[in-house]
C-alpha cells in the first residue's frame, strides 16, 4: 500500500498576505504589529518549532521525535515556512 502524504494546515496557506493584512514597512512603523500577527499565524499553524528551536527538554524530545518519524513532512513545512 501507498503511504499518503500527511496533511498539515501550514501547507494550505497560499498567501500570507491573505493572513496578515499589514504591510511590512520600515518607514511606517508598523513592525511591531507585523510581527505580532506573524508570531500569532505561526503558533496557529503550528509552525513554530520551524522558526525558533524548542529549548525546553521535553518539547526539544517531541520536536526531534516528530521530525524523525516524517522527515518528508519537516522539510514540507521548513519550505512553507521559508
Amino acid at each position: 500500500m501507498v503511504d499518503q502524504p500527511k496533511f498539515h494546515v501550514a501547507l494550505t496557506i497560499t498567501n500570507v498576505k491573505s493572513l496578515i493584512p499589514i504591510m511590512l514597512d520600515a518607514e511606517h512603523g508598523m513592525y511591531h504589529s507585523w510581527a505580532a500577527l506573524f508570531k500569532v499565524l505561526v503558533k496557529v499553524h503550528d509552525l513554530h518549532h520551524h522558526i525558533i528551536s524548542p529549548t525546553e527538554a521535553q518539547e526539544v524530545a517531541a520536536y526531534a521525535a516528530s521530525k524523525a518519524a516524517d522527515p518528508a513532512l519537516c522539510k514540507r513545512l521548513d519550505a512553507a515556512v521559508l
